[in-house]
This record gives structure tokens, sequence and C-alpha cells, in this order.
């Protein structure tokens, strides 16, 4: 029978909002934004659709570091 490996992690719902979208730290090392796809998901959020899905966060000592949503982020920015 295999174990359970516990991460140490908590999974918490928040809005990015303009008050804080602009608390989300950009890794070094995070890989290119493409300008079309920015403007893609701008243009769907335009239209009314809600695009944004699951932003994916690394919260440490009050640093809030994006580990996956760069394009959406830079779209709501």
């Amino acid at each position: 029978m295999s174990e359970t490996i516990k991460k140490g992690y908590e999974i918490e719902t928040m809005m990015v909002t303009k008050d804080n979208i602009n608390k989300f730290e950009v890794m070094e090392n995070r890989r290119q934004i493409g300008e079309y796809h920015v403007r893609n998901i701008l243009a769907s959020l335009g239209r009314g659709k809600n695009s944004m899905g699951v932003i994916i966060v690394n919260r440490k000592q009050n640093r809030i570091r994006l580990i996956d949503g760069n394009h959406r982020i830079e779209a709501l920015r």
C-alpha cells in the first residue's frame, strides 16, 4: 500500500483587484511574455468573457510570487 505524501501548502481563493494586482511579483526566470497572447486575453475580457481561470502563486512572508498566469496578469494590468 502506498503512503500519502502531504505537501506543506494551503489552497486559498483570492480576487485579483486594482488594489492588489501590483503586489504580484514576477519571477526573474519567467518565460517571455507574448504580446499577441496578452492582447487576445484582453480582447476576450472586453467581450465580457472571463478567461482568467486559476492563477498559481507562491505566498511566503507577505510576498505573492506569480508561478502560473503571467499573460493573464499582464492583460489585467
